[in-house]
């Protein structure tokens, strides 16, 4: 017998899923079939989720409760692919052009002259970052993204050319504009400059001030987000404060 809301007796029930979602968990997830938990699945975090009335719970087994494993099956049987133009463009609608028009007008709003993200390659993989900062002048400023890096990256922007320069046309707050876009490659370290002077053209509204990105108490560098509770460059990792130990490799 399919499982019900503990609460509302609905039975939208579908499983919560944890970690960076590749596509397929992505698609699945627009179709209503699961739900995207984060990055870090915790000790006692909920593993099922009712779409009806938003309750989430799950028992201590997690993924290895039937009722998990029957929420799972269910989801699979319904998930239909999503051609890739298709996806490319609910992607951009839904979770781009949302950041576009926060994160573009809360930098200029702040002064900044660009935005810039910068990130550390080893082995065609991301060691350090993908990090955004504002920069005012000589100052940098790192924020919370909120993924806008990860899709520039993924090219999910639209990039043009035009002779040597690079400009990204894009929208926001439904006017086009076209921003040029300074590639700066550093034996590993990779920095795209997004400038933002053509936005100051634009009549933008006013949106919410840009969150900061906390630092690593124990290195000082910066955390994933503010709730994290590791450092990926030192190693340290806090999530037991009675208990805190360093990850970090011996060499």
């Amino acid at each position: 017998m399919p499982s019900t809301c503990p609460r509302c007796g609905a039975p939208d029930v579908v499983p919560l899923v944890y970690g960076l979602p590749n596509t397929r968990a992505l698609d699945m997830a627009d179709q209503g079939l699961l739900r995207l938990g984060g990055c870090d699945m915790l000790e006692g975090a909920p593993s099922l989720h009712c779409m009806k009335c938003q309750h989430a719970w799950g028992s201590a087994k997690g993924p290895e409760a039937p009722e998990y494993k029957e929420a799972m099956a269910r989801a699979v049987s319904a998930f239909r692919p999503i051609p890739e133009p298709v996806r490319r463009e609910r992607m951009y609608q839904r979770r781009v052009q949302p950041l576009l028009d926060r994160v573009l007008p809360a930098a200029v709003a702040e002064g900044a002259e660009c935005l810039v993200i910068e990130y550390v390659a080893r082995s065609q993989r991301w060691e350090d970052g993908p990090n955004v900062f504002l920069v005012h002048g000589e100052r940098r400023e790192l924020i919370e993204d909120g993924g806008l890096a990860g899709y520039l990256l993924d090219k999910t922007l639209p990039i043009e050319e035009q002779g040597d320069d690079l400009f990204l046309r894009v929208r926001v707050q439904g006017q086009e504009v076209m921003l040029e876009l300074e590639p700066d490659r550093e034996e590993q370290r990779v920095r795209l400059s997004l400038r933002l002077e053509a936005l100051t053209a634009l009549r933008l509204e006013p949106v919410e001030p840009l969150e900061r990105r906390p630092s690593c108490r124990y290195c000082g560098g910066p955390l994933r987000t503010a709730r994290a509770a590791q450092c990926f460059g030192c190693g340290m990792d806090w999530h037991d404060p009675n208990n805190v130990v360093s990850n970090r490799p011996r060499r």
